[in-house]
């Protein structure tokens, strides 16, 4: 049970084929929204601080298993979620007033970094696993070459001992 656990857990956090671009930037909405719903069930205990701290989570997984863009896109769903539902005055997207401007420049500088860095690793991944591809199947052929090469040498040596 827990081997069956573990597997799916690493299949989350494997990064996604960049040909699959629905399906990363699906997933790159549905985090974002996921952000925002989340930072509203923890709103009675967050209050007024820790606005991103949600979307962070979502930015960075994002990054790791979907790219760049669909990270920036769940940054920019998650930034827009928060401003309007969490910062004063709520429910408006009237002008960031002074004392926020603080957490919205520490909020895309936070995130750009989040991406550069989930992003760079999950294109290391990629090769990584591309690299384990080739690799496999190299080693595949090269076993079906050795169980030819025996046959061949079985079949030499029958035909030597028939004389």
């Amino acid at each position: 049970m827990q081997g069956a656990l573990e597997a799916q857990m690493l299949t989350n956090l494997t990064p996604i084929k960049p040909e699959s671009v629905s399906r990363r930037y699906t997933i790159a909405l549905a985090a974002g929204v996921a952000a925002v719903l989340l930072r509203w069930l923890l709103d009675p205990l967050l209050g007024h601080v820790a606005f991103y701290v949600t979307v962070y989570i979502a930015v960075a997984y994002c990054a790791v298993v979907c790219g760049y863009l669909p990270a920036a896109l769940t940054g920019l769903i998650g930034f827009l979620g928060i401003f309007y539902w969490f910062m004063d005055p709520r429910h408006s997207f009237a002008l960031i007033q002074t004392s926020e401007i603080h957490a919205t420049i520490g909020f895309f500088l936070v995130s750009a970094v989040l991406i550069a860095l989930g992003g760079a690793n999950r294109n290391k991944q990629l090769r990584l696993n591309e690299t384990i591809d080739a690799l496999t199947r190299e080693a595949h052929e090269r076993q079906r070459a050795e169980q030819d090469l025996r046959k061949a040498h079985d079949q030499l040596e029958a035909r030597v001992l028939q004389r």
